[in-house]
C-alpha cells in the first residue's frame, strides 16, 4: 500500500498537468454544415485511450454507449432540405467484436480484425424548409441499425514503452436510409478508412501520450449525388495510469473535412467542416474469473466548428476478452 501511494505522489505533476487538457472548451455553431447530414461515418472520440496497443491473441468484445447533443446554423438534410437552427440528439449503440490471431506474425507484427455494428437512435429540431417553405418547429426522429465498420486488416507492433498499429477499415451502406425522410442513421455511402495508432506507455511511472490519425475516402451517395469530402480525423489522450488499474486523463479529437463536398445535391456547395474537442477520460481496468475486463468513461465538449455540428459526445464503454 505504501509503495502504491508512492507512485501515485510521484506522478501527481503530471496528472495534474494532464487534466488541464479538459478545462477548455467552448464554441458557436457555424452557419452551414459540410459532409452529408453534417457528420462523417468515423465516430470522433472512439480511439481514445491505449489505441495503439494491440492486446493479445484471443477473442474481445466491446459495446459503446455514446449519447451526443448538438446544435447547428442549417444543415443539408437527407431530403435536401435545408435545417434551419437546428437541434441534434443521438444515442448509439456499437457493438464490437474483434479476434487477434494467435501464432500470426507479419511483417514482425501481430494481426487481427474486427466488425463494428452500430445502432442509434436520432432526433433533430428546428425550423425546417420544405419546398420554399418554412415549417416552424419542425421535428424529424428515426431509429434503426447503422453502417457496418469491418477492418480486415489490423498489424501490432510493440517496441519497449512504444506501440502502434495500422489499419484498414472500410465502411458499407448497411444503414437505415431514405432520401425522402430528414434524418437517417445510415450514410448510404461506402468510404475507407486507412488509420494509424500510436501509443506511448510507460511501464514504470504509467504515464500514456496516444494518437490515432485517419483519413476517411468517401464514396458518393448515389439516391442524392452527393459526394462528401475527404476527412482527416485524430483522436488523442494523455493520461496516468495507477497501480490498482485506475486511469485519469484528458483527451479529445480533431476533425478536418479536406476536399469540399460536390455533386448536384451538395446544395451549400464545396463546404468543408472542422471541429475540434476537449474533455475528460477516466477508466478502471481488472480481472474477473481470468478475464479481463474494462470500462470507461469518456465527456467531450466541442469547440473551434466550422460547417458542422456541435455539441456534446458523452461515451461509456465496457470491454472484455471472451
Amino acid at each position: 500500500m505504501i509503495r502504491k501511494l508512492r507512485i501515485l505522489a510521484e506522478n501527481s505533476a503530471f496528472f495534474i498537468a494532464v487534466l488541464l487538457m479538459s478545462l477548455f472548451a467552448a464554441g458557436l455553431p457555424d452557419t452551414a454544415l459540410a459532409a452529408e447530414g453534417g457528420s462523417g461515418l468515423y465516430l470522433l472520440g472512439y480511439r481514445v485511450l491505449l489505441p495503439g496497443i494491440m492486446p493479445e491473441p484471443g477473442l474481445y468484445l466491446r459495446n459503446d454507449f455514446y449519447w451526443y447533443d448538438a446544435s447547428a446554423g442549417a444543415v443539408i438534410t437527407e431530403a435536401d432540405e435545408i435545417n434551419l437552427n437546428g437541434d441534434l440528439e443521438t444515442f448509439a449503440d456499437l457493438i464490437t467484436v474483434s479476434y487477434v490471431l494467435p501464432a500470426l506474425k507479419i511483417l514482425d507484427a501481430n494481426y487481427s480484425i474486427a466488425l463494428i455494428i452500430p445502432m442509434a437512435r436520432a432526433k433533430m429540431g428546428g425550423d425546417i424548409k420544405i419546398a420554399g417553405q418554412i415549417v416552424d418547429n419542425g421535428v424529424a426522429k428515426t431509429s434503426g441499425g447503422g453502417d457496418l465498420c469491418f477492418t480486415p486488416a489490423s498489424f501490432g507492433w510493440h517496441w519497449n514503452d512504444l506501440h502502434c498499429i495500422a489499419a484498414l477499415s472500410m465502411f458499407f451502406p448497411t444503414g437505415e436510409y431514405s432520401k425522402n425522410k430528414d434524418i437517417t442513421i445510415g450514410k448510404n455511402r461506402f468510404a475507407l478508412d486507412p488509420n494509424v495508432a500510436l501509443t506511448w506507455l510507460d511501464t514504470k511511472r504509467g504515464h500514456e501520450l496516444s494518437a490515432a490519425l485517419g483519413y476517411t475516402v468517401n464514396r458518393a451517395n448515389r439516391a442524392t449525388d452527393y459526394k462528401t469530402g475527404d476527412e482527416l480525423h485524430l483522436d488523442f489522450t494523455a493520461a496516468q495510469h495507477f497501480p490498482c488499474g485506475l486511469a485519469l486523463g484528458a483527451g479529445g479529437y480533431y476533425y478536418q473535412q479536406i476536399t469540399g463536398d460536390s455533386g448536384d445535391g451538395a446544395l451549400m456547395g464545396s463546404s468543408r467542416g472542422r471541429v475540434v474537442a476537449l474533455g475528460p477520460v477516466v477508466s478502471y481496468s481488472t480481472k474477473v474469473k481470468g478475464h479481463d475486463i474494462g470500462l470507461s468513461f469518456k465527456y467531450f465538449r466541442e469547440f473551434a466548428d466550422e460547417n458542422r455540428w456541435a455539441g456534446n459526445a458523452f461515451f461509456l464503454t465496457l470491454t472484455a476478452k471472451l
